[in-house]
């Protein structure tokens, strides 16, 4: 994600799994990507998703 905001990736793609409080654990995807720069190329906006799986 930090090279994403840095500009130095234009897309960010991961899967993690996070344990609940009851001990179960659940699964996601999360995927972003840079949709607009500013006029020095830095990101200005990224647009994603993130999907329990």
């Amino acid at each position: 994600m930090r090279n994403l905001l840095t500009g130095d990736s234009e897309a960010y793609d991961i899967h993690y799994r996070l344990r609940t409080n009851s001990g179960n654990y659940r699964h996601f995807h999360d995927q972003s990507f840079v949709t607009q720069h500013n006029e020095k190329g830095s990101p200005t906006m990224i647009t994603g998703a993130i999907v329990n799986l």
